[in-house]
């Protein structure tokens, strides 16, 4: 993360977004005060973990009454969005409206008119703007150092790691719903198989909307997060040799010790007072034991695609599981800010549609999931049992989504067809297997019929679907296809406008006549555009 780039995430960030900084610090050694020379070869040592994260203060940011003083960071929104919504409160969505900007406060309020003075980072100074417009830019920053005796710093410890803190900040901060990472480079931390794990983050943690990650020394080596480590480790050894451990049984033998005296001198109220306005503010001390590492058995027992270039890769944004997106640069400017996925900022290109900058509104999709054979089982089986359910609910008319494996292309959609039961499924297949019509049934399958739709090649999206009517020799062909292919049924599909046919005219109601106009237009379409949100969803569950 470039300089520029980080200071444009610190000013763009809103409330319910953290950024955290972390590293592995080198292993830190246990000694003793009076040590012989035969116990210097058996040193104890332990790992440290070193995670600081920062948010805005949500309780500032709602509070648009109070005195701002010189100097301070706000975000100023525009006018017309600040009297339409009037006094915030904490249901409000957090996240500031279009046409906000960064700026600082550049002179005191007059007395009568309460108007603020404000500074922009380019310079322009914006007068007369009302305290309802300002939001106080307030960060709390906490640290969290987590001991153990677990010697890798792999990525199954890393992954525990992350696993332990972020449901810890989420408690701290409940408004939390997206976090931005930065680290360095170290395969612990950017590998195929953290990246598999970064896109599961959201469905492992529910509560997340959104995960960025971001790789590169911050500020070459310059920050409060590089020395926190040696902080932690030197107060370790200097007490221990000057007689001041903390801990209840008088000594420091074990990591266990190391964390308990690190709680009882940096995880109190004292410490916290006298840190209420540094550049930390709270400490917090975590620990684990190595078999308490139950990430180990995924990450060494499977195996993941390579992430093809990523040594040139330095931003990601999980896509879906399985699926990341990466670019060459970090770009926080109020586009990407908002950027999301696919149909949340980023079109079905990866583009960034609101990038200010035209070199880095391009992402890459890179696929990282499981390439073992038990992993591809594992998602075929859930997939096939999912299809199974879905089944059952799918209606004559719903659109469907099914899974195709055959001729190059990702899913095929279509309408579900009445059978002539008032569903869609034409027989439930008791045999052990069944052949049909070319294709292979196994026991518990269902036979659905189904009006196909296929791409149109003039959208080069792929996201606009034309009805496909083949026949034979005069006959519409009947498809069919297996329950177990079946991906996702009844999705919304924007019809696209077409000439309409006259609409008798209902003489008591003008509402009736809307209706069936608007019905009309739709049963007439001759083609439908799936949102590119609907297509990544449908994608997600093909296995």
């Amino acid at each position: 993360m470039f300089f520029q780039a980080a200071n444009d995430l610190e000013e763009n960030m809103w409330p319910g977004w953290c950024r955290g900084d972390t590293d592995w610090a080198e292993n830190g050694q246990v000694l003793s005060a009076r040590e012989v020379q035969q116990e210097y070869w058996n040193i104890i040592q332990y790992s440290l973990f070193v995670s600081i994260w920062s948010w805005l203060d949500t309780a500032a940011w709602l509070n648009t009454e109070g005195t701002l003083e010189v100097g301070a960071a706000v975000t100023v929104e525009p006018e017309e969005s600040a009297c339409s919504r009037g006094v915030a409160t904490a249901a409000d969505d957090l996240c500031p409206p279009s046409g906000s900007f960064f700026a600082r406060i550049e002179c005191s309020p007059q007395a009568e008119e309460g108007m603020y003075r404000v500074r922009k980072q380019d310079g322009t100074v914006v007068e007369a703007v009302v305290r309802r417009c300002l939001r106080h830019r307030c960060f709390f920053t906490k640290a969290v150092l987590i001991v153990t005796s677990e010697k890798r710093h792999d990525a199954a410890t890393t992954q525990h790691c992350f696993n332990t803190i972020l449901p810890h900040i989420h408690s701290a901060v409940p408004t939390l719903t997206r976090f931005t990472l930065h680290s360095d480079n170290a395969s612990h931390f950017k590998s195929r198989t953290q990246a598999n794990y970064w896109s599961r983050l959201r469905v492992l943690h529910p509560w997340l909307a959104a995960v960025d990650c971001e790789f590169g020394p911050p500020g070459h080596g310059k920050g409060p997060w590089d020395g926190l480590g040696a902080v932690a480790k030197s107060k370790v050894l200097r007490d221990i040799l000057n007689n001041k451990i903390r801990t209840e049984s008088g000594v420091i033998s074990s990591s266990t010790e190391v964390a308990e005296h690190l709680r009882n001198t940096f995880q109190t109220e004292e410490w916290r007072r006298e840190h209420d306005t540094r550049k930390i503010n709270e400490i917090e001390i975590m620990e684990f034991a190595p078999h308490d590492v139950s990430e180990r058995a995924e990450v060494e027992l499977h195996e993941f695609e390579a992430l093809v270039g990523q040594l040139s890769m330095y931003s990601f944004k999980p896509i879906v599981p399985g699926v990341v997106a990466a670019r060459s640069f970090s770009c926080w400017c109020d586009g990407c800010c908002r950027a999301v996925s696919r149909g949340e900022g980023l079109d079905a290109n990866l583009v960034c549609v609101g990038c200010e900058s035209e070199d880095k509104r391009q992402w890459i999709e890179k696929s990282v999931n499981r390439m073992d054979a038990s992993g591809i089982a594992q998602r075929r089986a859930a997939a096939q049992r999912r299809g199974h359910e879905l089944a059952k609910s799918l209606k004559p008319g719903q659109w469907l989504a099914v899974q195709a494996r055959n001729d190059g292309d990702d899913l095929w959609i279509g309408k579900g067809l009445d059978a002539g039961n008032s569903s869609c499924i034409v027989k439930k297949v008791s045999e052990r297997s069944e052949m049909i019509d070319g294709t292979m049934y196994t026991r518990g399958d269902s036979v659905i019929k189904v009006e196909w739709w296929v791409r149109d090649p003039e959208d080069h999206l792929g996201l606009t679907y034309s009805k496909w009517e083949p026949e034979m020799d005069g006959i519409p062909l009947d498809f069919f296809f297996n329950s177990t292919e079946l991906r996702l049924v009844n999705f919304k599909m924007n019809a696209l406008p077409v000439a309409q046919t006259p609409i008798r005219r209902h003489r008591r109601s003008s509402r009736l006549t809307a209706v069936a106009m608007a019905a009309a237009a739709v049963e007439e379409s001759l083609s439908f555009v799936m949102p590119a949100d609907t297509e990544q969803d449908i994608l997600a569950r093909c296995w």
